[in-house]
């Protein structure tokens, strides 16, 4: 330690106001290169500031429409109606209240399977295809080169087949009938001028009555199937499957008109701007 203080020690010493300090031309660029790049990056920190400002206000915005959207709902009736605590003190109508509170037992047993009950689980589909079998070459962890398998472990996955439209051309042979000398052919399974099959239609009303709207079932035969279609063709589709099941709807009416207790209920909506209503009559045997 001793030796190291007797050594002299270099020091700098700051240069006072008044004095000059000699910088070389080279080092003069680079410190103005270094002050350009150091006023670049504070005119981005600051635009990377007002941008992140914005967005701020913007959420805070957007905040503010979300809780005034938010105390609107909290007094809709849809809102209301979800609780029968709410709905009275709302004056929503029974009629329009789809919540009923469950009535509690004085002695309430715990949620779930009780202790002796048979187990509830989806049956085990049966596969109804070849399976996807899975193989290995290497060791996944230390890449040595593998034999032949020793076990095999099997799952049952359950998906949908890839959605393509099945498109054919109908050929109607013709013949020639040498009795009534005329031409002859077979009997068209197809509606007349019809540009799609019965499955197609029938995928269509099913969506229908699950209460898709004619756009969506558009929408969702082109996007999932590739099917294009027009919403004029899907309420043709609907209008004929009515008129086929017409005559069926004729003898479930009777059968009402002959029911000694029926039951009946109405629900108004509208149809072309103008208001409407739907009666449904119910009996043991059928509802019209």
């Amino acid at each position: 330690m001793e030796s190291l203080l007797a050594e002299p020690l270099p020091l700098l010493l700051a240069p006072e106001e008044d004095d000059l300090i000699p910088v070389s031309r080279r080092k003069l660029c680079e410190l103005e290169e270094e002050l350009a790049r150091s006023r670049e990056r504070e005119a981005r920190q600051s635009e990377e500031l007002q941008r992140q400002k914005e967005r701020i206000q913007r959420l805070v915005d957007k905040n503010r429409r979300l809780e005034s959207q938010l105390r609107g709902l909290g007094s809709s009736p849809l809102v209301l109606a979800g609780s029968d605590r709410t709905a009275e003190a709302g004056g929503v109508p029974s009629s329009r209240v789809f919540y009923h509170r469950p009535r509690r037992s004085p002695d309430p047993r715990p949620a779930g399977g009780q202790s002796g009950h048979p187990g509830r689980a989806r049956p085990r589909p049966v596969p109804n295809s070849p399976p996807l079998r899975l193989t290995l070459d290497r060791c996944r962890d230390c890449g040595t080169r593998l034999g032949e398998p020793c076990a095999v472990r099997r799952r049952v996955i359950t998906e949908l087949p890839h959605p393509q439209p099945w498109i054919f051309e109908v050929e109607i042979l013709r013949y020639h009938c040498t009795t009534c000398r005329r031409k002859v052919e077979a009997e068209d399974p197809f509606l007349r001028h019809a540009q799609f099959g019965p499955l197609l239609m029938a995928r269509v009303v099913h969506l229908r009555m699950l209460g898709l709207s004619v756009a969506k079932i558009a929408a969702y035969l082109e996007e999932a199937h590739g099917v294009p279609i027009t919403p004029a063709a899907i309420l043709r589709m609907e209008r004929h499957t009515a008129e086929l099941f017409d005559p069926t709807y004729r003898v479930l009416k009777d059968e009402v008109r002959q029911a000694p207790v029926v039951g009946a209920d109405e629900t108004g909506f509208r149809i072309g701007g103008e208001n409407g209503w739907l009666w449904a009559f119910t009996h043991p045997e059928a509802v019209v």
